[in-house]
């Protein structure tokens, strides 16, 4: 066999018994799931790869990022929540019908039934007021 063998490392062990890079390689910041680059790194490990892990790794990420349906968004969780309340605030200036306002938000949001009436209650309430104006989300898109 050549660098891969069946024994105590199991199917796709080294010679050496490494079976992948540390586990620290595989963190949220790298942006990289351990399946991945565990899988990336046992190919390039048995000789079947052209380039590094790594390299093998960051082009599966890039090629799975140009298939999302929506822009990612950098906002923080609190930022978001307020984009919509902000949202919900403008759709209800244009339009007193509620049907018509859960059409606009979902459109505007792409976010739920039930979260357009989540946001619209804690706008009703007042709640959220003035930290929707501190965190400067006067654009509600």
């Amino acid at each position: 066999m050549s660098s891969i063998r069946a024994g105590p490392g199991g199917v796709g062990a080294s010679r050496s018994g490494h079976v992948g890079p540390p586990k620290s390689e595989f963190t949220l910041l790298t942006g990289c799931p351990p399946f991945l680059g565990r899988s990336n790194y046992l190919l390039w490990e048995s000789n079947l790869a052209r380039c590094q892990w790594q390299d093998l790794v960051t082009n599966r990420v890039h090629e799975a990022a140009r298939h999302f349906r929506y822009e990612v968004s950098t906002l923080t969780q609190e930022q978001q929540q307020a984009r919509r309340r902000n949202a919900i605030r403008e759709i209800m200036q244009q339009t007193e019908d509620t049907e018509e306002q859960v059409r606009l938000y979902r459109e505007r949001t792409h976010h739920s039934r039930a979260d357009f009436f989540r946001k619209k209650k804690q706008v009703l309430s007042g709640e959220f007021d003035e930290e929707d104006r501190a965190a400067g989300m006067g654009d509600a898109a």
